[in-house]
């Protein structure tokens, strides 16, 4: 019972590559997720950029437009 055959050894050594690679990949995906977080950061700031430029082409096209409509009324008077 002391005695192990060599498939024994060869499955314990097949585990051990298993656990092996198993906890490599778990430590890739940790590395994976704090990539994933930085990316998400700077999608957050490039998302906050574009409203802010949205925002300025919005209020310059509603200034031009007021003023548009002032001169109009304004040339007609």
């Amino acid at each position: 019972m002391g005695k192990y055959s060599k498939e024994d050894y060869e499955f314990e050594k097949n585990k051990q590559e298993i656990l092996q690679l198993t906890q490599n990949r778990n430590s890739l995906k940790q590395a994976e997720h704090a990539s994933v977080w930085e990316l998400e950061i700077e999608e957050h700031r490039k998302r906050k950029r574009r409203e802010k430029f949205m925002m300025f082409g919005a209020s310059c096209g509603i200034l031009s437009m007021l003023y548009i409509v002032i001169t109009t009324i304004l040339n007609y008077l």
